[in-house]
């Protein structure tokens, strides 16, 4: 059997590297795709914000048969460190009513109005965690770095081959080889997920 036999965080590893003096820039070589090439719209999933953003620019295409402009692209009123953020898009002739939010206790406000039928918005992003997935757990908690590392991934989509998921190659010849097209019962099968309440096996205290 395999198994796991030690688990790191991005931030130990760092201090590793450091106690180590090893220095990633220096290094010579080429790294192996591990993990496989991603676009701008992959990279920045790990920001707040960072995967609406990446639908928004594929939903784009889909709809309209062109990338989308500056202003959707980069979408900035859903970025930034504040817990609750929301826009209005417009993709043809389609008006979205869009939210963004980070940390349960800011979700709260969305949760209860989608439970209770009056949320008018079409897509809300909720990450855990304060900026997203690089403000998680074992990350540096200062939020000069915090806003250091979403700027580190807006900066590494805008120099990516493509900022589109779209044009990954990778994507497209995993859907030609296997998926076959978009919303096929393949890829409805491996890449769908549905939603059963479990509502009746929460404890509650009297």
């Amino acid at each position: 059997m395999h198994g796991t036999n030690f688990t790191i965080t991005t931030n130990e590893l760092a201090k590793l590297l450091k106690n180590r003096n090893i220095r990633l820039t220096n290094q010579v070589g080429e790294f192996d795709q591990f993990m496989g090439t991603a676009s701008g719209g992959g990279v920045i999933f790990g920001n707040t914000g960072g995967v609406m953003r990446a639908a928004l620019r594929t939903a784009h295409f889909n709809i309209t048969g062109s990338n989308p402009p500056p202003s959707l692209l980069n979408l900035e009123e859903v970025q930034g460190l504040s817990g609750f953020r929301q826009a209005k898009v417009t993709i043809g002739s389609i008006s979205l009513n869009v939210a963004v939010c980070y940390e349960m206790r800011n979700a709260r406000m969305l949760l209860e109005q989608v439970m209770n039928g009056s949320c008018n918005f079409d897509f809300i992003e909720v990450m855990a965690c304060k900026g997203g997935c690089v403000g998680g757990a074992g990350q540096p908690a200062d939020c000069s770095e915090l806003r250091n590392r979403i700027n580190a991934l807006n900066i590494a989509d805008t120099q990516a081959s493509t900022r589109f998921c779209h044009e990954n190659q990778e994507i497209q010849t995993i859907y030609q080889n296997f998926l076959g097209n978009t919303g096929s019962q393949t890829a409805k099968k491996y890449l769908h997920t549905s939603f059963n309440n479990k509502s009746d096996l929460l404890v509650t205290g009297e």
